[in-house]
Order: C-alpha cells, then sequence, then structure tokens
C-alpha cells in the first residue's frame, strides 16, 4: 500500500529508574532513551518526507 518499512527502536535499561539496584545505570538509561527519541524524530522526518514526495 505506503511501501513503509518498520523501525524498532529499542531504548536501553527501561528499568533503571525504578528499580534500586539499578540505579547507578540511571545515566546510561537516560542516554539511551535521548538516543531512541533522536532516531525517532528522525525516523518521522524521514517518513513525513516520504509521504510528501
Amino acid at each position: 500500500m505506503l511501501g513503509l518499512d518498520l523501525r524498532v527502536i529499542v531504548p536501553e535499561l527501561t528499568l533503571a529508574p525504578v528499580v534500586p539496584a539499578m540505579a547507578e545505570l540511571v545515566p546510561l538509561h537516560e542516554a539511551a532513551m535521548a538516543d531512541a527519541h533522536q532516531q525517532a524524530v528522525q525516523q518521522g522526518e524521514l517518513l513525513a518526507k516520504r509521504l510528501a514526495a
């Protein structure tokens, strides 16, 4: 139909903020989330360009 490809973006360490034993990993979680959000923005922009063409 639209010729779209599925892109899966998976952030890491998503339980770090809620599991006390993982507290030292929270900075890595935050970096992973920021990266995942940036990837989502890039994919959204790419999709918008494809659909506008």
